[in-house]
């Protein structure tokens, strides 16, 4: 589950170093006006939101809310471990081992058992 939670975060630490591109697309000047303070607009109306919202880092298992309490937290925590767990499980039971050709594998072993003689004697 380590790695599952791990994979997660790396996935946001991924998209955080490819930083941010500053363009006039992505600063949607045009967006902003037209959207104003509120009111009967809205960002998430908008065209451009549609297109660029998959950009931002979804996590599947980690919170990315505020701190509220300690109990609130350890219940998240629990959420977070049982979902990463549950995956763990699926992906288990979904897993097929990959056809190996015969000829391949012995090749294979043959090398491993030279380098284990030539590392051991």
């Amino acid at each position: 589950m380590q790695f599952i939670l791990e994979r997660d975060m790396g996935e946001g630490l991924w998209r955080l170093g490819q930083g941010i591109a500053v363009s006039e697309d992505t600063l949607a000047v045009d967006v902003i006006a037209q959207v104003g303070s509120g009111g009967e607009h809205s960002f998430l109306d908008s065209e451009h939101t549609l297109h660029h919202y998959r950009e931002t880092w979804f996590p599947r298992f980690l919170y990315r809310g505020e701190y509220e309490d300690d109990d609130v937290e350890h219940h998240r925590d629990k959420a977070m471990l049982d979902a990463a767990n549950a995956h763990y499980k699926d992906a288990i039971s979904r897993y097929a081992p990959p056809a190996i050709d015969s000829g391949k594998l012995r090749d294979v072993l043959k090398i491993v058992e030279r380098a284990r003689q030539a590392l051991l004697g």
